[in-house]
């Protein structure tokens, strides 16, 4: 879902697909042909499952064996119970909740490694269960006679009937994916596993949405279960071992992991090759291995990676390890319209008597700041002052141990990043705060779309639901803006040089049409060609009606830009003021090169006293 190109290939990935799949009953009158054709319908759903929760938003889930098993196991127990199918497959999607709430509301605060290792644990626990409560499941000996699935008036008996109505609801079920894909949910979801202190920053809430993944999983590899136990009539537990859930992650890494294209493509190839391999015997999994092995190996990316590379390859694109060296050019600060009104009497945030220590070092004491509506207001101090500190409890990063922040009225100590956002406070990061997996348009379209979202439920969920496409506009007149990205919206923001990514950033940041902007070090890295332009945009920024505050080390450029300085030093206040009076104020000298050596920058100041 980078651009219109990869959406091209998808649909035409997924015309093939569904051609070939729809051609297998008029071409072949064999009972294998159909089986084939099933299992690969059920492993392309529980792969989606998998791309959803560990492709996108980055929660890497190695027991999708046990979700299987509870959609089947739930399936079988229902429907031997005597419930319609229908019933079956809402305590199955009763089941997926659950496990969504067990599961994914307790574990959503680890990730990377330490989620995998929640995940191995969820899958034993399951397997033990079902091993072991022999009254429910059958324990070893599984559940026999499972009734065939009846979603019509009629029973599914024949091996035909099976196959088109699996094979329909599992191209319903892509088709809904694909069009996730192409919503506001869809990017947010994309972007919270790129980088989730990023998407918190510009309101996007990590936890349901990454929650929200686990359930679209759930209930994606529940369908896949209700499919195998009505198909077979029978389960068992060896069908759900965790080897099982290795060669889905398989399917998943060999198709892209980030790729739904390569997913829809390579998962069918994959069930086939499987199946088709029983010819060797006994070697039957060596070879499937050794194939498996060639794919990583030649498309460390998966196929579909292989193939966005050839489709940038082919339009003139260098890979995004090598960089964009076609990339040339400055920013050229382009005019806008202001969006505000400046009153510069108005208080838009304050602070009082802000504390947070670590490890009983004091990072901030007893700060008050007061920032106006319209006003440029740069903080400065020493390399450890509580700078950095500062902007992550007003943000809501860090959560302090004394003291209240203010934003106009409302006490927002101790928000979650993601409201203080909607609120209208956008931050960027010392360190960049870019999404390595988005395209320039995508990463502006994923904050542009926040600031359309309506109080009430139903104005909610048409935005969310809404294609991200139509959010283009606008993130083309914020990177106008800013200036310098023609040409570049289709291009990754990790292939940007490192000038573009700071402006991008501060354009993202734009998107929600915030009220107050904190910049972190902008300037940071740049140039002195950089430097300027980025100081003029920022000029530019606060003359639109954004109230701005200011991280920077450049003296010169905060003395030139800003309306007011604060100076922080061992986590204190020690001056505020116009920037004349502070950059000659003997605190503020001494802070920055010492009492001994005070006496050169006396006569002009700190930026004399530092050149």
């Amino acid at each position: 879902m980078t651009n219109i190109k990869d959406k091209k290939i998808s649909s035409s990935v997924f015309i093939v697909v569904l051609l070939c799949l729809m051609a297998l009953p008029f071409i072949f009158d064999q009972h294998y042909i159909y089986h084939v054709g099933i299992i690969s319908v059920m492993n392309l759903l529980l792969v989606l499952g998998l791309f959803l929760m560990t492709g996108l938003s980055g929660q890497m889930n190695l027991a999708q064996a046990s979700f299987w098993a509870l959609g089947a196991y739930g399936y079988s127990i229902t429907a031997r119970a005597g419930m319609p199918f229908w019933l079956s497959v809402a305590a199955v999607v009763l089941i997926a909740f659950l496990t969504t709430v067990i599961l994914g509301f307790p574990t959503m605060k680890v990730s990377g490694i330490y989620f995998s290792m929640v995940t191995l644990g969820f899958g034993e626990i399951t397997r033990i269960i079902i091993q072991n409560w022999q009254s429910i499941t059958g324990g070893g000996m599984g559940i026999r006679e499972i009734p065939k699935m009846r979603p019509f008036a009629f029973p599914l008996t024949t091996l035909p009937q099976i196959y088109l109505f699996i094979l329909g609801v599992g191209l319903t079920c892509i088709v809904l994916v694909y069009l996730l894909l192409r919503s506001n949910l869809g990017l947010a979801l994309k972007a919270s596993g790129s980088n989730g202190i990023v998407s918190e920053a510009i309101g996007i809430n990590t936890f349901r949405i990454k929650v929200l993944a686990v359930f679209l999983n759930s209930l994606l590899a529940g369908i896949g279960g209700i499919f195998y136990a009505g198909y077979y009539g029978m389960i068992h537990p060896d069908a759900f071992t965790s080897g099982v859930s290795f060669s889905f992650v398989q399917m998943l890494v060999v198709g892209g992991i980030h790729s739904f294209t390569g997913i829809l493509l390579m998962t069918p190839v994959l069930s086939v090759a499987f199946e088709y391999l029983r010819a060797f015997g006994e070697y039957q999994v060596i070879v499937y291995a050794l194939m498996v092995l060639l794919f990583v190996i030649f498309c460390p990316k998966g196929v579909g990676g292989f193939l966005e590379n050839c489709i940038r390859g082919l339009s003139g694109k260098k890979d995004r390890e090598k960089g964009v060296s076609g990339v040339q050019g400055t920013f050229v600060v382009s005019s806008g319209d202001p969006r505000r009104t400046a009153d510069k009497e108005q208080s838009v945030l304050r602070t009082e008597n802000l504390g947070i220590d670590f490890g009983g070092i004091s990072a901030l004491s007893e700060v008050g700041i007061e920032l106006k509506k319209g006003e440029l207001l740069s903080v400065v101090g020493p390399n450890g002052a509580g700078k950095t500190t500062l902007f992550n409890v007003i943000s809501g990063i860090y959560r302090p141990d004394s003291g209240k922040v203010w934003l106009k009225e409302k006490d927002i100590t101790g928000l979650y990043p993601h409201s203080i956002a909607r609120l209208g406070m956008v931050r960027t990061f010392q360190n960049l705060g870019i999404y390595d997996s988005l395209t320039v348009m995508e990463s502006v379209c994923v904050a542009t779309h926040r600031r359309h979202l309506q109080f009430e439920f139903s104005g909610r969920v048409r935005e969310l639901l809404r294609p991200w496409t139509k959010n283009c506009e606008d993130a083309r007149r914020l990177l106008a803006f800013v200036g310098g990205f023609d040409g570049l919206e289709d291009e990754l923001c990790i292939n940007l040089p490192y000038g573009f990514q700071k402006h991008l950033e501060i354009a993202r940041s734009l998107a929600l049409d915030p009220e107050i902007l904190l910049l972190d070090e902008p300037a940071a890295g740049l140039n002195q060609i950089e430097k300027e332009e980025m100081s003029k945009m920022i000029r530019k920024v606060v003359d639109s009606g954004v109230s701005v505050m200011l991280i920077e080390h450049d003296i010169k450029l905060v003395s030139n830009i800003s309306d007011r300085i604060i100076v922080l030093d061992y986590g204190k206040l020690i001056a505020n003021g116009a920037p004349a009076e502070v950059m000659k104020d003997p605190k503020v000298i001494a802070a920055y090169i010492g009492a001994a050596s005070r006496s050169p920058a006396g006569a002009g100041g700190l930026q004399e006293g530092i050149a």
